[in-house]
């Protein structure tokens, strides 16, 4: 079960034996973890919404110490550990896997990739989808990326290339990065500037886009409502769990877009307004 929408786990409980086509009510869910007759398989942790879900998730897991529950996390430190002392780690790709990827990936360009990686940049290659990424820019650029920053902005400029040059317009290409960055700085900012937010809903992203762009485009409520559904067809977002909400296809890509929105804010404050406005 993803923990990254706005339901608490009975709901999820619910709502998966509903997508089985099994029907079932809350005391009959109350009743098999009573008797700890489920196990409960719940991901991403560190992707809960809202301060109040994290806290009720601690909750539903104090009160059914005795029910089998496996849970992931990117990063303990987003979410706590939940009290459990057995854990498991998923360990970088060791260097023998990372050639083995890039020679998969890369039949003809992966030994000049390896040669010009080296050390410089091991901590990009230690995942698969940073790994990936790197990949695709190299075979695009022929370059290696001097850090994680300029890696994430040559998979930007380099998108429309690995999606092969979708069939969206030209306004839109030359608005997207823009979009991408102050949609996911708005869903950083959450509910009132208070909780991190992971899904925006769709009315709220129209919304966002349009402010945006008002006053430099033709048509601004329109665009945006067609500018949203170009990206989740063909760009870094997706629909979520709840249809009515979108999301980055993965938390990075949110991070990244929200860190070059903040970067635009503050490039050229002096220190003393930086102080002041951090």
């Amino acid at each position: 079960m993803q923990l990254k929408g706005d339901r608490t786990v009975p709901e999820l409980i619910k709502a998966e034996f509903r997508r089985a086509k099994v029907a079932v009510t809350e005391s009959q869910i109350d009743g098999w973890l009573m008797h700890d007759r489920l196990i409960l398989l719940l991901d991403g942790v560190n992707e809960i919404p809202t301060e109040d879900l994290r806290r009720k998730l601690a909750e539903f897991r104090e009160d059914n110490l005795s029910v089998p529950m496996v849970f992931t996390t990117r990063d303990l430190a987003i979410g706590g550990d939940l009290g459990i002392e057995k854990r498991f780690e998923m360990k970088p790709l060791s260097p023998e896997q990372l050639r083995e990827f890039v020679g998969k990936y890369l039949p003809e360009g992966g030994s000049q990739l390896l040669q010009q990686l080296r050390d410089r940049l091991r901590e990009m290659a230690e995942t698969p989808l940073l790994l990936k990424m790197l990949c695709d820019v190299f075979k695009q650029t022929g370059e290696v990326p001097q850090n994680k920053g300029e890696l994430f902005r040559g998979f930007d400029r380099e998108y429309d290339k690995f999606k092969g040059m979708p069939a969206v317009s030209e306004e839109f290409r030359r608005f997207k990065s823009e979009v991408l960055q102050h949609l996911a700085y708005t869903m950083m900012l959450g509910d009132g500037g208070v909780d991190f937010e992971l899904t925006i809903g769709r009315g709220e992203a129209e919304g966002a886009i349009e402010e945006l762009v008002k006053g430099r485009v033709d048509a601004p409520g329109a665009k945006a409502k067609e500018w949203l559904e170009d990206l989740v067809a063909h760009h870094l977002l997706q629909v979520a769990a709840d249809g009515r909400r979108v999301e980055f296809h993965h938390q990075l890509f949110q991070e990244y877009y929200a860190a070059e929105w903040l970067l635009g804010r503050v490039r050229g404050m002096d220190d003393e307004t930086l102080d002041c406005e951090f």
